[in-house]
């Protein structure tokens, strides 16, 4: 197996996981099995093709399982909101998010306050993404095509002054482009020696498509039934979670009269101070920006380059937490960080 591996990563290709069962091959003695059938794909297989599906199909008399290849089309609805990193590198990055936060007049808690403006703020930046970084690879071959065809005039005739500028400032979009591109991948990849390797290797593609597919639950076996449709398996992860959770009628131990340590006057003071903007800066700066969102689709390397804009307003958000012990649901993915008293 471990020859049939290496072969398998020499020759560029991926093994695509089986559902239905384990092995695709059995012994007559019913004690021996193997998984010998098998689909093997290059990463620009799926890229054309896209997600598919091998599904082992029930024997007869052979001692071979049939395998089925399925292409997966299920649609779980738009696509989240999420924050690009390389966006922070574009010069009208800070343009958009400071106009578009400054015009929002909201009021009240500002818990409500913040999800407001982020809210208004993510359909601004989804459509200025679009505009700036829309059409990637159209633009991609375009540029490849008009560099080409000014290398071919200037094996021909040569390029004047201008040409060979225009040239220079095609070479300097495609690398912008490109690099949008590579920063895509690397933030989806979750993984800190594949941020820092090759893009445009193969074994890094690989990884990422390779680690893309384990993360997706193409289908679900609850039971003996097997759920593909996408609401099937969203009501099946819903039930399974909120009949674990659910509260039990379990009877607690009761502490009253357990003589526990008690805090000095002193110390109470210390922990329950107010939290200082230096204290909230500091965990913001320790914090990885290249970690993954929240619900709301932002990170921290946003909540990084924005802190100037954005610290009064958190400073706030955290007196009135201090005060009334209450955050937004989708800020407690952003600050669950303890700030060191």
């Amino acid at each position: 197996m471990r020859e049939f591996g290496g072969f398998i990563e020499d020759a560029n290709l991926m093994d695509l996981p089986l559902l239905g069962r384990r092995f695709t091959w059995y012994h007559a003695n019913g004690r021996s099995m193997s998984r010998i059938d098998r689909f093997l794909v290059s990463p620009e297989w799926l890229e054309m093709w896209g997600d598919c599906l091998v599904w082992v199909c029930p024997r007869d008399i052979s001692d071979h399982c049939p395998l089925i290849l399925k292409n997966n089309n299920n649609v779980w609805g738009p696509k989240p909101f999420r924050f690009n990193n390389h966006w922070i590198e574009n010069k009208h990055f800070m343009e958009v998010v400071e106009a578009c936060w400054r015009e929002q007049e909201v009021s009240g808690w500002m818990g409500y306050v913040l999800q407001a403006k982020l809210r208004c703020l993510k359909l601004r930046l989804k459509d200025w993404s679009m505009v700036e970084f829309g059409n990637v690879e159209n633009k991609v071959k375009i540029l490849i095509e008009n560099i080409q065809e000014l290398d071919l005039r200037g094996e021909i005739t040569g390029l004047a002054s201008h040409e060979m500028i225009a040239r220079k400032e095609l070479f300097v979009e495609f690398w912008k482009l490109q690099k949008y591109r590579e920063t895509i991948i690397f933030q989806r990849s979750k993984s800190k020696w594949l941020r820092q390797g090759d893009a445009k290797s193969s074994f890094f593609h690989r990884c990422v498509i390779a680690r893309s597919k384990r993360n997706v639950i193409s289908a679900l076996r609850v039971e003996n039934l097997w759920f593909e449709s996408p609401s099937q398996i969203q009501e099946a992860v819903v039930n399974y979670f909120s009949n674990h959770f659910k509260a039990s009628n379990t009877i607690y131990p009761s502490l009253e009269g357990v003589p526990f340590p008690v805090l000095s006057v002193e110390e109470n003071m210390f922990l329950t101070a107010p939290f200082s903007l230096e204290e909230i800066h500091k965990v913001v700066i320790e914090s990885d920006g290249d970690k993954s969102p929240g619900p709301d689709g932002f990170n921290f390397a946003f909540v990084k380059s924005c802190w100037e804009l954005l610290k009064s307003e958190i400073r706030i958000l955290f007196d009135q937490f201090h005060g009334i012990g209450n955050l937004p649901k989708s800020f407690l993915f952003y600050f669950v960080a303890l700030i060191p008293k």
